[in-house]
């Protein structure tokens, strides 16, 4: 939000041009996503707020079942959940790296992507 906040400030005060505000937004959008791959947890897993949204998304409440029986999803039903949320944390890994090589925070792709991939266990 910080950010977001900081960019719209520079817009009205320097007036940024369009294309430019959108990358700035884009960059901060990617470090927002990655942050969030990034929470670390002290007390219980549920003060992740992908492993929440993960939990809240394997519930099953049939419309039919008016509250009564809700239950998790089964695995053949979470499966795909499941692949999309780590295909996705991928694709931001190599954006940001792609990001940390375009802004000169390291020299080469394959050191940040090795750094990200390390402390995520994500494999790219």
């Amino acid at each position: 939000m910080q950010a977001a906040a900081k960019l719209a400030q520079e817009h009205k005060d320097v007036g940024l041009a369009p294309e430019r505000l959108c990358e700035n937004l884009d960059h901060a959008i990617i470090r927002l996503c990655i942050s969030l791959l990034d929470h670390i947890l002290f007390d219980t897993v549920y003060d992740g707020v992908v492993i929440v949204f993960m939990a809240v998304l394997g519930i099953h409440a049939p419309a039919s079942a008016g509250g009564q029986d809700v239950t998790f999803h089964d695995s053949l039903h979470y499966t795909p959940y499941l692949s999309a949320i780590i295909k996705i944390a991928q694709i931001l890994v190599i954006q940001r790296a792609v990001l940390a090589v375009d802004q000169g925070e390291v020299p080469h792709l394959a050191d940040m992507l090795n750094a990200l991939r390390e402390r995520f266990m994500v494999y790219v």
